[in-house]
């Protein structure tokens, strides 16, 4: 068994040169468009409104949106945008503090009890 075998951790074994601790992304074969389709529905359903989402898409760092921009064009991507926000929303969670009415406890007179709640689908068009 090699020394970097026995460390418990992967962040304290040394960097190989054969094997870089970076994420590489590559090119599989498949259709770009119902890749694009998942991902935005996805995102909007995390929360991710259009505007970020265009923003996104022209920003190299999101390796997955810009490269299917670049594969589509940006007007294919802004129509595919449009349509899965109208389809499926955006969902957002609001979490508020309230006291109930007669629900103070007797050894925490000034703490509220947190309350969540899920408003749903919030339609979004831009």
């Amino acid at each position: 068994m090699s020394d970097h075998e026995t460390q418990s951790h992967p962040a304290q074994r040394p960097v190989e040169p054969d094997h870089p601790m970076v994420v590489e992304g590559g090119v599989l074969p498949g259709d770009t468009q119902f890749m694009f389709e998942c991902m935005v529905e996805e995102f909007l359903r995390e929360g991710t409104s259009s505007a970020q989402l265009e923003r996104m898409m022209q920003d190299p760092n999101y390796q997955a949106l810009y490269a299917a921009v670049e594969t589509l064009g940006i007007d294919m991507c802004k129509q595919l945008l449009a349509d899965a926000a109208r389809r499926v929303g955006r969902h957002r969670v609001l979490f508020a503090e309230a006291i109930p009415m007669g629900c103070q406890h007797e050894e925490f007179p000034n703490v509220a009890p947190q309350v969540m709640s899920n408003i749903g689908k919030v339609k979004d068009h831009g």
